[in-house]
Formats: structure tokens, C-alpha cells, sequence
């Protein structure tokens, strides 16, 4: 793994927020949708319902908590599948752009993948003064409303035609229900199927 010049600062500005919110379950540095042509804002942190894995900051006391069920191999199986049991409603920390990255084409794996999703994951390059920046928006009570008007201000679109035209207008939230039209936009968005980084029913995202 390789990681961002800010990896360590916005951990530990993330984790003042984390020991505050009872309802943050992880803090992750790894965006599933972090392809370097739906990325821009490396100030953007968003909470999401999806546990992104490859980078990512528990306490102790959520440690305690899911260890005796750890699997031996294949941690995912942990939070993918009986994720909503496990997690109780509480939601995860992770930004639009990638604080880690993964090079490794032949892994655990067998460089499944890879080309496809893990090789075009934009790793963060500019160093953002995280100790400055107000990340209270990022708390239960206000993400909502933060978020509702992300959603509002983006440009609405409708069908696969007028997206293939659509090149940096800005953000779009994408229901999970028509994901699956995507697929035959672009390889990469067949990631949106499972959900990954989806805020109740909506995946932020840029063209």
C-alpha cells in the first residue's frame, strides 16, 4: 500500500470526530469509487452505509467488539455480508479521494480486478491542512442537511444517453436502483451495483 502525503494528519483530525460520534462505526481512507475520473475535491469526506476497507481506523472499544468474530482469512466476509447486524446503524467516515493505494497486481487476489478498479484509484497528492478544517458537518445530526444539499445543488440528468455526454459538470447522485444501467457507460462503474459508498440510497460521484 502506498500512501497520501496527508494519510496520518486526517486520521488524526477524523478521530477527534470519531472519539465524539457514537454513530460513526470506522474512519476509512479508501473511496471504491475513487477511479481518478469521478474524483476532485480532496477536502470532501462524505459518511456512507458501505465499510470501505483498504485503510481504515477503529477504537478500541468496536475492536473489542467485532474480534471474536474475526475471521481468520478474508476480513471482508466480516462487513460484507452481515454488515447490517453488525454495524447497528452506525456509519463510516471516507473521502472522495483515496488517502491509500494499492499496487499490488498480484495479491491475495490474483490481481482479480485490478485493471478494472484498483490500478485507476486516484491517490490523494496535495497536503490538506486538515487541523484547520471544521468537520463537525460530518456528525449525525448535520450530515443530513449537508448532504440533502449536495444533492440539490447537483445537475439532475435522466437515462444513459445524456450521461455519455456528461464530462466535469459537476456532482450527480446516483440512485443504486438504476446502477445497473451504468454498466454499459463505462466498466468501472459496475462497482455502483453493490452499493459501495452509498449514503442511503444515493453514491456521490463526478463526471
Amino acid at each position: 500500500m502506498e500512501i497520501a502525503p496527508d494519510f496520518f494528519d486526517y486520521f488524526e483530525a477524523t478521530a477527534r470526530l470519531f472519539d465524539k460520534d457514537k454513530t460513526i462505526m470506522a474512519v476509512s481512507s479508501w473511496n471504491d469509487n475513487g477511479q481518478v475520473q469521478f474524483v476532485h475535491d480532496p477536502k470532501a469526506l462524505y459518511r456512507s452505509d458501505f465499510f470501505p476497507g483498504l485503510g481504515w481506523m477503529l477504537t478500541k472499544s468496536i475492536w473489542d467488539e467485532l474480534s471474536p468474530n474475526w475471521p481468520k482469512a478474508y476480513p471482508y466476509l466480516l462487513y460484507y455480508h452481515p454488515l447490517k447486524r453488525i454495524r447497528k446503524d452506525r456509519q463510516f467516515i471516507r473521502p472522495e479521494i483515496c488517502r491509500t493505494y494499492n499496487f499490488g497486481e498480484h495479491g491475495s487476489s490474483m490481481g482479480q480486478f485490478y485493471h478494472n478498479y484498483l490500478e485507476p484509484i486516484k491517490l490523494n497528492d496535495v497536503q490538506v491542512d486538515w487541523k484547520s478544517m471544521d468537520l463537525s458537518y460530518l456528525t449525525e445530526d448535520k450530515f443530513l442537511s449537508h448532504f440533502a444539499k449536495l444533492v440539490s445543488d447537483a445537475r439532475p440528468v435522466h437515462g444513459p444517453d445524456v450521461l455519455t455526454h456528461l464530462i466535469r459538470m459537476g456532482t450527480f447522485g446516483l440512485s443504486i436502483a438504476i446502477s445497473m444501467i451504468l454498466k454499459e457507460l463505462h466498466g468501472n462503474l459496475e462497482y455502483l451495483k453493490n452499493g459501495r459508498q452509498a449514503f442511503f440510497p444515493s453514491i456521490p460521484f463526478h463526471l
